[in-house]
């Protein structure tokens, strides 16, 4: 099993969590469209203090393949963690991130919300 923790906001907790095991250390990073993003400079900072084994995996909530292409160009997680709702960032941008990153892994957030969710056709 693996494990991740998310929002990250210091250094100081980046350093603990990796510390204690977690396998993925997630940073929410962004332009301040959403709550608790962190700008691109401190999550370079964060990520760096991050301990191996545990991985930086950048959460992205923002819709825009252009920026999350430029950003994790910047920040060059090991994982892309792409947080925005399917029909915002549906398969043909996924697969334009993916082509633009890849030396990152890919990771989606499915939200569920019963049975009708895995017939989603943006998945």
């Amino acid at each position: 099993m693996l494990t991740q923790i998310y929002e990250i906001s210091s250094p100081d907790e980046a350093r603990a969590v990796s510390e204690i095991g977690i396998d993925h250390v997630g940073i929410l990073v962004g332009d301040g469209e959403f709550p608790r993003e962190q700008p691109l400079a401190l999550a370079a900072e964060i990520a760096a203090a991050i301990v191996t084994p545990a991985r930086f995996s950048a959460l992205f909530l923002a819709a825009r393949a252009a920026s999350i292409i430029e950003w994790a160009r910047m920040l060059k997680p090991p994982i892309v963690h792409l947080g925005s709702a399917p029909e915002l960032l549906g398969p043909a941008e996924v697969a334009m991130i993916k082509a633009a990153l890849p030396d990152s892994l890919i990771m989606r957030s499915v939200p569920v919300y019963g049975e009708e969710s895995v017939d989603s056709p943006e998945l």
